[in-house]
């Protein structure tokens, strides 16, 4: 005997009994197929519903390729259900009930902009937070998205009564249904009165009324279609004391009112930019300063080279290798090498021009022999991961190869 679907006849039974017709287990959790069910399963754009049997939670339920609807229980250890077993079930009715308000103002939405602009919806999807239709468009105006979403609440307010109907495959073909079918055998039809005509074999509210509120949350252009976010009912609500908050506490930070805080936050960009402007022009001021001092307190070694060696607590990595090409862009005939003092310590190391050393090279004995990573261009090294207390010994090496460089190697 098939299975009988409750929520086909009454999306708004909340408990019923059954009898188990089926169990096994799936990824170690127990799934039943029963007699009857009001589960609805994921299908179709909509979630499954959750709920508990025999006090178990429900965390999933689907539908098998052979039409029947399995229920599949959240704890591994659960009581005792064998075939033939009558369970009592409960939905849980407000996840039933916010998906009933999703999909009925879809149908009321997807009709607004089929009757206003003659585009048809060619997806729908009911998420957690927010659900989409795609419409079949290349782009969309923001007058018209506000137009069908008023026009769309207008039904809501009217508060139709929404039917669910049956029709066989003759009586099918004497209806105008919003979307063509491709299928047979006894057709599900969700009608809004005088509005429209859907099959469909989700859950729905039985007025437009029950939806509350159609609020379009957001939109975005797809390679051939429009899609659109959009919120129902009890979402709305949830969504517009989430905002409205935020707008409160953006409001008492700027101590203004909420139409003087776009003007607000305009002024402080504003003064944000000129800020940041005075700022920069300032760091390269004390920039181009430690520049000059850095190498007015160095000496030259005996083949005119001048190598500058600094650790420092207090700039960051960036700050050091800006401040290393600063350097060797100004000065010819100079090396610097700079590293930071916290741990693990991480190091520039770079050349002027007009000098011969490869530097990469030198990088690649330094990995080796002091566990760093690092890499570059013969003129401009950087790497990390070493030692704080290796730093010193890696200056040394460094002075070294400079001092044992060929003469050719040292001209400017």
């Amino acid at each position: 005997m098939a299975q009988k679907r409750l929520y086909y006849d009454d999306s708004y039974i909340k408990t019923f009994s059954t009898l188990i017709s089926d169990t096994y287990y799936k990824e170690d959790r127990l799934s039943l197929v029963f007699e009857k069910t009001a589960f609805y399963p994921v299908s179709g754009g909509q979630p499954c519903d959750f709920g508990t049997i025999e006090k178990c939670p429900v965390e999933e339920v689907f539908e098998r390729e052979d039409g029947e609807i399995v229920h599949i229980l959240k704890e591994k250890e659960s009581l005792e259900f064998k075939p033939g077993y009558e369970v009592n079930c409960e939905i849980d009715w407000d996840r039933r009930f916010e998906h009933m308000q999703q999909h009925t103002g879809q149908h009321i939405l997807s009709r607004s902009f089929l009757k206003l602009y003659n585009l048809q919806t060619v997806g729908f999807h009911l998420g957690k937070d927010f659900s989409t239709i795609d419409l079949d468009a290349s782009q969309m105006s923001l007058d018209k998205l506000y137009e069908g979403e008023t026009y769309a609440n207008k039904v809501i307010f009217e508060n139709r009564p929404v039917y669910i109907r049956y029709f066989n495959e003759e009586e099918i073909e004497k209806i105008k249904l919003r979307k063509d079918l491709d299928c047979s055998g006894l057709y599900r039809i969700i009608e809004i009165k005088d509005f429209d005509l859907s099959a469909c074999g989700g859950t729905h509210c039985n007025t437009t009324g029950e939806v509350g509120l159609i609020v379009i949350k957001g939109w975005e252009k797809l390679k051939d279609k429009f899609r659109i976010e959009f919120l129902c009912g009890l979402r709305v609500l949830k969504t517009f004391r989430e905002y409205n908050a935020i707008f409160k506490e953006i409001s008492w930070r700027f101590s203004v009112g909420l139409q003087d805080v776009i003007s607000k936050m305009d002024k402080l960009t504003n003064e944000s930019n000129e800020n940041y402007k005075a700022l920069k022009k300032f760091k390269e001021q004390c920039l181009n300063q430690e520049v000059e001092l850095l190498y007015q307190n160095e000496e030259k070694n005996k083949q005119g080279i001048t190598h500058i060696r600094r650790s420092y607590d207090d700039k960051t990595f960036e700050e050091l290798k800006s401040l290393a090409k600063n350097v060797i862009m100004k000065f010819e005939k100079t090396i610097v090498c700079f590293a930071t003092t916290s741990e693990p310590a991480s190091i520039v190391i770079a050349r002027s021009k007009d000098l011969n050393f490869n530097l990469s090279l030198f990088m690649k004995g330094f990995n080796k022999d002091f566990s760093g990573k690092g890499g570059g261009q013969p003129d401009f090294v950087q790497g990390g991961g070493y030692k704080v207390q290796d730093v010193e010994n890696i200056f040394e090496r460094i002075q070294e190869s400079v001092l044992n460089c060929k003469k050719e190697d040292c001209k400017s």
